[in-house]
Protein backbone atom coordinates (compact mmCIF):
# COMPACT_ATOMS: atom_id res chain seq x y z
CA UNK A 1 0.00 0.00 0.00
CA UNK A 2 2.81 2.62 0.59
CA UNK A 3 4.49 2.37 -2.50
CA UNK A 4 0.76 2.65 -4.39
CA UNK A 5 0.03 6.29 -2.26
CA UNK A 6 3.88 7.14 -2.88
CA UNK A 7 3.04 6.69 -6.81
CA UNK A 8 -0.53 8.56 -6.30
CA UNK A 9 1.06 11.17 -4.33
CA UNK A 10 4.10 11.39 -6.96
CA UNK A 11 1.64 11.54 -10.16
CA UNK A 12 -0.62 14.02 -8.40
CA UNK A 13 1.95 16.64 -7.43
CA UNK A 14 3.57 16.35 -10.85
CA UNK A 15 0.04 17.10 -12.13
CA UNK A 16 -0.60 19.80 -9.43
CA UNK A 17 -3.05 18.16 -8.21
CA UNK A 18 -3.89 16.85 -4.27
CA UNK A 19 -5.90 13.80 -4.12
CA UNK A 20 -8.64 12.47 -1.37
CA UNK A 21 -8.50 9.21 -1.29
CA UNK A 22 -11.36 6.66 -0.04
CA UNK A 23 -9.62 3.37 1.46
CA UNK A 24 -11.52 -0.03 2.17
CA UNK A 25 -10.89 -2.08 5.35
CA UNK A 26 -12.00 -4.73 3.99
CA UNK A 27 -12.63 -7.67 6.95
CA UNK A 28 -15.04 -10.06 8.17
CA UNK A 29 -15.24 -12.63 11.13
CA UNK A 30 -14.80 -15.61 8.69
CA UNK A 31 -11.97 -14.38 7.18
CA UNK A 32 -9.79 -13.44 10.49
CA UNK A 33 -6.41 -14.86 10.71
CA UNK A 34 -7.27 -16.91 7.41
CA UNK A 35 -6.99 -14.14 4.87
CA UNK A 36 -5.83 -11.56 6.62
CA UNK A 37 -4.50 -11.02 10.58
CA UNK A 38 -7.11 -10.60 13.24
CA UNK A 39 -9.60 -6.95 12.84
CA UNK A 40 -7.12 -5.65 15.24
CA UNK A 41 -3.88 -6.33 13.76
CA UNK A 42 -5.18 -5.88 10.55
CA UNK A 43 -6.80 -2.08 11.15
CA UNK A 44 -3.41 -1.36 12.98
CA UNK A 45 -1.12 -2.44 9.98
CA UNK A 46 -3.07 -0.42 7.50
CA UNK A 47 -3.37 2.78 9.62
CA UNK A 48 0.70 2.50 10.37
CA UNK A 49 1.03 3.20 6.25
CA UNK A 50 -1.90 5.60 6.15
CA UNK A 51 -0.79 7.40 9.09
CA UNK A 52 3.15 7.64 8.22
CA UNK A 53 1.96 9.83 4.59
CA UNK A 54 0.04 12.62 7.58
CA UNK A 55 -3.22 13.04 4.95
CA UNK A 56 -5.63 12.25 7.87
CA UNK A 57 -7.40 15.49 6.21
CA UNK A 58 -7.89 13.81 2.70
CA UNK A 59 -9.09 10.03 3.95
CA UNK A 60 -11.96 8.48 4.66
CA UNK A 61 -11.83 5.29 5.87
CA UNK A 62 -14.82 2.64 4.88
CA UNK A 63 -15.81 -0.37 5.81
CA UNK A 64 -18.58 -2.94 6.16
CA UNK A 65 -16.62 -4.47 9.42
CA UNK A 66 -18.43 -2.55 12.33
CA UNK A 67 -15.34 -4.19 14.03
CA UNK A 68 -12.98 -2.02 12.62
CA UNK A 69 -14.73 1.10 12.52
CA UNK A 70 -15.00 0.97 16.28
CA UNK A 71 -11.00 0.19 16.13
CA UNK A 72 -10.25 2.95 14.16
CA UNK A 73 -12.97 5.45 15.97
CA UNK A 74 -10.93 4.76 19.03
CA UNK A 75 -7.46 4.66 18.07
CA UNK A 76 -7.25 7.31 14.87
CA UNK A 77 -10.40 9.55 15.54
CA UNK A 78 -9.29 11.77 13.61
CA UNK A 79 -9.64 9.98 10.33
CA UNK A 80 -13.45 10.36 8.89
CA UNK A 81 -15.22 6.58 8.80
CA UNK A 82 -17.46 5.85 6.43
CA UNK A 83 -20.49 2.37 7.13
CA UNK A 84 -20.93 0.81 4.33
CA UNK A 85 -23.99 -1.16 4.14
CA UNK A 86 -24.93 -3.56 1.59
CA UNK A 87 -28.17 -2.13 0.05
CA UNK A 88 -30.21 -5.60 0.70
CA UNK A 89 -32.36 -3.91 3.24
CA UNK A 90 -35.90 -3.59 2.47
CA UNK A 91 -36.97 0.11 2.37
CA UNK A 92 -40.26 1.28 3.23
CA UNK A 93 -42.33 2.02 -0.31
CA UNK A 94 -42.01 5.56 -1.37
CA UNK A 95 -45.67 7.20 -2.36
Amino acid sequence: MSVLLDSTEAYARAKGRTIRYNIEIKSKPAGDGVYYPDVASFVNLAMQVIDSKNMADRVVIQSFDTRALQLLHQRYARYALSYLVDGKEKRAPEN
